[in-house]
């Protein structure tokens, strides 16, 4: 009997970005362009941008890929070019990054609201 290879399981991301109040308008439409493009890359499944209710300067990113393979070319061709140039730019302050093991507090899942 040979054992069948088991598909890789799907890897889920949720990016909380926290913008500087100055430059957070600007940061909805990089954010939904970008999901766009690595949305249509080979292997991701879906993306969605989510906005805080509670603050304007808080964005939160839910990517979804097939495998390593598909989230490491995400990775390198939209995000991380993309946020490095937002941080150094100072249009965001921070990136927190859940996804695996790493959950997010409860709290910040009941405060989003979807904006695309």
């Amino acid at each position: 009997m040979s054992r069948q290879p088991h598909p890789p399981l799907p890897i889920s991301k949720l990016l909380l970005i926290h913008a500087t109040s100055s430059q957070a308008p600007a940061v909805p439409a990089q954010l939904l362009a970008s999901v766009a493009v690595a949305r249509a890359l080979p292997g991701c499944t879906g993306g969605q941008v989510h906005i805080s209710q509670r603050s304007a300067q808080h964005w939160i990113v839910q990517l979804h890929w097939l495998d390593q393979t598909a989230l490491q070319k995400s990775i390198d061709e939209v995000w991380q070019p993309l946020l490095q140039c937002l941080l150094d730019g100072g249009t965001i302050r921070a990136i927190q990054v859940y996804g695996g093991d790493e959950l997010p507090p409860q709290d910040l899942l009941d405060d989003i609201e979807t904006s695309s």
